[in-house]
């Protein structure tokens, strides 16, 4: 196996392990989902609406709660580090607004936790 083929090897094992990314994943892969059927929004007449709106306001508890547990995952590698950066500072991410100071203290926080303590 050649040094590049191993580095790449040891890189794909270090990203399956980092638990960022699975947290990057379940965020990512729920927004669309629910995006993609905040987009089938019925008129607020329709007899659809009451049964659209309970499941967008949970789809929206959920999206919170999967957010901040990407926020709040403190990486294993470098990668993941800035794999967590690169989400929460993502054009889509802050376009919509969805980070705020509190957001960005949390991410610093937890990226924090993941810098060894130098004795």
């Amino acid at each position: 196996m050649s040094a590049t083929a191993l580095r790449r090897a040891v890189s794909a094992v270090a990203i399956d392990a980092d638990p960022a990314y699975a947290a990057i994943k379940r965020y990512k892969v729920f927004n669309a989902e629910s995006t993609a059927f905040a987009e089938q929004e019925p008129s607020a007449q329709s007899p659809k609406y009451p049964a659209w709106k309970a499941k967008r306001d949970s789809d929206m508890k959920k999206w919170n709660a999967l957010r901040n547990a990407m926020l709040q995952t403190v990486p294993t590698t470098r990668a993941g580090a800035l794999a967590l950066i690169a989400v929460a500072t993502s054009g889509d991410y802050v376009a919509k607004g969805d980070i705020d100071a509190e957001d960005a203290l949390i991410l610093l926080g937890t990226l924090a936790k993941a810098v060894p303590a130098h004795a």
